[in-house]
């Protein structure tokens, strides 16, 4: 298992939970940084931030972005499969997302590009 979080802005919390038998640590398409593959990539730049993603299946990938300068935004991400991605920008103010993924081989994008917006 494998993971990154950035957190530059202020009063962000993260949490990254990969569960024993979660084998997610040489995602085929993972997030490269210093090179370095991770399975997951949380980058908390703005203020007041939280994220949560939880694996528990196998070749899962997800990468969350909380921009600069944005406040209060959420993402959720539950991976229970097997070779599924979630990608989450969040560039505005007061966003919710939530994914879920069971199964196998699936993809989600969000992308929340303007202030109080909800995804499920």
């Amino acid at each position: 298992t494998s993971a990154f979080v950035e957190q530059i802005g202020q009063n962000n919390d993260s949490t990254v939970t990969q569960n024993v038998g979660a084998s997610n640590n040489t995602p085929d398409n993972g997030s490269i940084i210093d090179g370095l593959t991770y399975a997951v990539e949380v980058r908390q730049l703005g203020e007041d931030g939280i994220s949560e993603v939880t694996q528990n299946g196998a070749n899962n990938e997800a990468r969350l972005v909380q921009a600069a300068g944005t406040i209060g935004n959420a993402s959720y991400v539950t991976q229970n499969g097997t070779d599924s991605f979630a990608d989450v920008l969040q560039s505005a103010n007061d966003n919710l997302s939530r994914i879920t993924q069971g199964g196998a081989g699936h993809t989600a994008t969000v992308t929340q590009s303007s202030d109080s917006n909800v995804s499920h």
